[in-house]
């Protein structure tokens, strides 16, 4: 099973992200990073499904954290932001190819 590893470096990059975002003087996106980071670490200590942690329509907390942060990025028209977000969270797998994606965030 790929998705320990999966979440593991997904929670390296938020927080190289969070650091790199710190040392920019970008502290609101540093703090995003870093929720990301912890957010995925939740994720990790719980046992996984078949979603590996990152959906279903059941997952509210996980599921629900991201998807505020992604329309906050939205709102704000910071689209590369949104981006590096998502190709994070997805390991820049383009999920329309993924006839098992919905609308929830997943990593597959």
């Amino acid at each position: 099973n790929a998705a320990p590893e999966r979440l593991a470096v997904t929670r390296k990059l938020c927080l190289k992200n969070s650091q790199i975002c710190a040392d920019l003087g970008q502290k609101s996106k540093a703090d995003t990073w870093t929720l990301l980071a912890q957010t995925v670490e939740g994720i990790d200590t719980y046992d996984r499904d078949e979603y590996d942690g990152w959906g279903g329509e059941y997952d509210a907390l996980t599921t629900g954290v991201v998807e505020c942060i992604l329309r906050y990025y939205e709102s704000r028209g910071d689209y590369q932001m949104l981006c590096t977000i998502l190709c994070v969270l997805t390991f820049g797998r383009d999920r329309r190819k993924n006839h098992r994606t919905n609308n929830n965030f997943r990593i597959y």
